[in-house]
Parts: C-alpha cells; sequence; structure tokens
C-alpha cells in the first residue's frame, strides 16, 4: 500500500475537533464521495480509497443524501403497446368474457 504524506497547520484538527487519523479517514471519505460523484471512479474503488467496504460506503453516500442510483423518469413510463395481430386480441377478449362469467357466476351462486 502506498503511503501519501499531507502536511497541514495543527489548527485544522482543533477547529474540526478531529485527531489526525480521524481527519485522515474523513478526507479519504471525502475524496472518494467527490470522485464518485464526478463519475472518474466506481463505487468498488471509492470504498477501496475511503478505507470502507461497499456496503459501508453506501450507508456513508445514504448519510451524505447522495442518490446511489440515477433513475431516467422517462424510462419509467411503460411504451405504448404495439398493435397485436387480430386473433391475438380475440383470444384476449374472449379470455376477459370468460373471466368476467365466471366472476359473476361466483358471485350469483354465493348469495
Amino acid at each position: 500500500m502506498t503511503t501519501v504524506v499531507i502536511e497541514l497547520p495543527d489548527e485544522v484538527f482543533s477547529a474540526l475537533r478531529r485527531s489526525p487519523p480521524e481527519f485522515a479517514q474523513q478526507m479519504r471519505l471525502a475524496a472518494a464521495i467527490h470522485w464518485y460523484m464526478q463519475g472518474k471512479i466506481s463505487q468498488e474503488k471509492a470504498a477501496l480509497i475511503a478505507g470502507l467496504d461497499r456496503a459501508d460506503f453506501l450507508a456513508a453516500l445514504a448519510a451524505e443524501q447522495i442518490d446511489v442510483f440515477e433513475v431516467d423518469l422517462d424510462s419509467l413510463v411503460p411504451k405504448r403497446p404495439q398493435k397485436q395481430p387480430f386473433f391475438v386480441s380475440q383470444k384476449l377478449r374472449s379470455l376477459e368474457l370468460l373471466i368476467r362469467s365466471i366472476y359473476t357466476l361466483s358471485k350469483s351462486t354465493a348469495g
């Protein structure tokens, strides 16, 4: 593993009320989240940079209210069904009529 040394003024740790190891962990997480949000790295790589497993990295994203999944709302709208061949339409209509008849019959015999 490679070690990176960053020199920071002592005031940084007191201002944030963090010990140097806690600060380093938060810095790793912040960098991982930043690069992940820019699309430069995957969740797996971001978790590795942050020093977390993937589940904990996803939890950290949730804690920061960062969406993990992007959803295109247009892709959720069902496409208009293509016109079915006539014989399929007729069979579906016949099936619908049969189901309605069975339902009506069951209601009349139950009462």
